[in-house]
């Protein structure tokens, strides 16, 4: 009986989660396609830019280093992720900037860096194992999900 009860409450707390995410659903939903009507001609722009950007990368090629784990779905991976991140994120930094400068320079295009915040590792954690089947090293894909 206890257990049944257990499997009970579980089971609410689920339709609960699966409540409030329906309701995240539909509000992104909404902003998306406001977003979609306002911006985009420039979406379809960016896009088609960057897919010519990735037709010229090597077949194959990864988002992240494997960094010597074997395995990429591990905890122990996004932690050595993060620190080479942090390593690199200077660098990657002046090296975008100075291409947006380059650019802007060229071509007059009015782009702006603007720097967000690092993904936090929860925020990682959510979207390798909604969009990537749990994996921090997935193949360039275009996920749905995300």
């Amino acid at each position: 009986m206890a257990l049944r009860l257990r499997d009970a409450d579980l089971k609410d707390k689920i339709v609960e989660a699966k409540a409030i995410g329906d309701v995240d659903f539909v509000a992104y939903q909404g902003e998306y396609e406001k977003m979609l009507k306002f911006e985009g001609a420039d979406l379809k722009r960016l896009e088609e830019r960057v897919d010519r950007l990735n037709a010229r990368c090597p077949k194959g090629a990864t988002n992240q280093p494997p960094l010597g784990e074997k395995s990429t779905k591990t905890g122990q991976y996004l932690v050595m992720l993060f620190d080479a991140h942090e390593d690199a994120e200077p660098t990657i930094v002046n090296e975008v900037r100075a291409l947006v400068e380059k650019r802007n320079s060229e071509e007059n295009l009015g782009l702006e860096i603007v720097e967000g915040h690092d993904k936090l590792e929860e925020r990682t954690r959510e979207k390798a194992r909604l969009c990537y089947d749990g994996d921090y090293c997935c193949e360039r894909q275009r996920p749905q999900c995300c």
